[in-house]
């Protein structure tokens, strides 16, 4: 699985979330808070662990895929983009929706 933000570069570099969230204010030149933003790199690179099963959603009702994470976080650089990186054993992909949504 990969993150978008390539342009955030490899996020070993950031100490910590407060980091991540200046240098999102700086790319975009904003002073809105990013948090969110901020804090889904932050736990993609530091809060998720091997082990741990992820839900891939599009939207609220739009599932695209579920599976157990293989490896920790690196930064691929060799890729076009999404180069924030993790290994995933798949169990399954695709589109379904959340039913009775």
């Amino acid at each position: 699985m990969a993150m978008g933000w390539d342009n955030l570069g490899d996020l070993n570099v950031y100490k910590n979330k407060n980091e991540i969230v200046k240098k999102l204010q700086e790319i975009e030149n904003t002073t809105s808070s990013k948090k969110n933003d901020a804090t889904a790199n932050y736990d993609f690179y530091k809060n998720i662990n091997i082990g741990d099963i992820i839900i891939v959603k599009k939207g609220r009702t739009e599932y695209l895929g579920f599976g157990f994470v293989k490896s920790d976080y690196y930064y691929d650089d060799s890729r076009n983009e999404f180069k924030q990186c993790r290994k995933v054993k798949w169990i399954k992909k695709g589109n379904w929706l959340e039913e009775n949504a």
